[in-house]
């Protein structure tokens, strides 16, 4: 039997009322290829920087995001981001977007019925099919041969990105560690997960709050603000890093060709990006 997909009165949230920002871009509603006018049905909780709504047009369930207007702050190529969703949605990795804002304000995906994964839900099934799909994910270079890369995919500058986030802050002692960490850092690049070794493409954030599981178990991977041609051992290590302890193990022998030095530096490296961008943010 089909599990029931969400309504508006299922959420013990009220529909929020369209504001000064949501109002003008339901009346976009027309050019993205809807049978029915679409009706708001709440807001999505869980991101960080961008808003998320449930929309519902007849038997149909959209997402609709409304991008963070400060792209630049962050870091973010939305052009970029778009092309490579675009790839994953292809294979079937991710939910397909069925517009996206000329202007990159907002874009609107179908809806997936399940939940997102909690670092205490998540089991070695979990990340046995992670670790198939991120191989997945990491297999879609001939892609790069179709119309729709057009768009330049964005090239993992670790020393530029994290020195653009700290440039945002207010210089300190915790700034002047994270820059120390980031020479230390460059210099075990050459030979390690650097930019010389960067070979595909790479979700950089793909943390259990970023897989939906379905109702049918299959997992889906979101959120691909950060995605780069980088090196996978990063993916390896974002996980890595945002899984109880107790399960680490069994992801590490998902990755047996990774050497413990390959391993140790690409956490060191998602740890720096990571503490760079909250700092930024602050």
């Amino acid at each position: 039997m089909a599990k029931r997909l969400p309504r508006a009165n299922d959420s013990a949230e009220r529909c929020p009322r369209l504001n000064t920002i949501l109002e003008p871009i339901m009346k976009d509603w027309p050019t993205w290829a809807l049978n029915s006018e679409p009706m708001l049905v709440r807001e999505l909780t869980g991101g960080l920087t961008n808003k998320s709504y449930l929309l519902q047009s007849g038997e149909r369930f959209l997402v609709l995001r409304i991008n963070h207007p400060n792209s630049v702050d962050l870091d973010i190529d939305r052009h970029s981001e778009l092309t490579i969703h675009h790839m994953a949605a292809a294979a079937k990795l991710s939910p397909a977007i069925i517009y996206s804002d000329p202007d990159s304000r907002y874009w609107v995906r179908d809806y997936i019925n399940g939940n997102p994964l909690s670092d205490l839900q998540i089991s070695p099934a979990h990340l046995d099919q992670m670790a198939r799909l991120l191989n997945q994910l990491h297999r879609l270079t001939l892609a790069f041969k179709t119309p729709i890369t057009r768009t330049p995919i964005t090239r993992l500058d670790i020393s530029r990105k994290v020195n653009h986030y700290l440039q945002q802050t207010t210089p300190n002692e915790e700034v002047h560690q994270l820059r120390q960490s980031l020479s230390a850092l460059m210099y075990s690049h050459s030979t390690q997960t650097g930019e010389k070794t960067a070979n595909c493409l790479c979700h950089m954030d793909p943390l259990p709050a970023n897989w939906i599981e379905a109702s049918n178990g299959k997992l889906w991977l979101l959120d691909w603000e950060y995605s780069a041609w980088a090196n996978p051992a990063l993916d390896y290590a974002a996980l890595w890093l945002h899984i109880p302890e107790a399960l680490r193990s069994h992801w590490e022998g998902l990755h047996p060709e990774l050497s413990p030095e390959q391993k140790q530096d690409a956490i060191n490296t998602i740890q720096l990006l990571e503490q760079s961008w909250y700092l930024g943010q602050l």
